[in-house]
């Protein structure tokens, strides 16, 4: 059940965000899974950048878009991990 593997945080709890095309290290007390980058468009002067993780849609909003700054390419294979810091 993807929800118990994402409700593993509590509210302002620190954490490291990584989006990246190498699996990462990650721990049972991490959430990591992977998809593909499939939507960017500048919106109120912010860039929101859409993954798809095989029905989980995690929205980033950044000042410079994913896209944008030549990172990745539009439906790069993508792991997106979540660890505590």
């Amino acid at each position: 059940d993807i929800v118990k593997e994402i409700d593993i945080f509590q509210v302002n709890e620190k954490v490291r965000l990584i989006i990246s095309k190498e699996k990462p290290e990650y721990t049972s007390n991490d959430f990591c899974a992977h998809g593909y980058i499939f939507y960017e468009k500048l919106q109120n002067n912010k860039y929101i950048s859409l993954i798809s993780l095989y029905g989980l849609i995690a929205k980033i909003t950044s000042d410079e878009g994913i896209l944008k700054k030549g990172i990745l390419n539009m439906m790069d294979h993508v792991y997106l991990c979540i660890r505590k810091s």
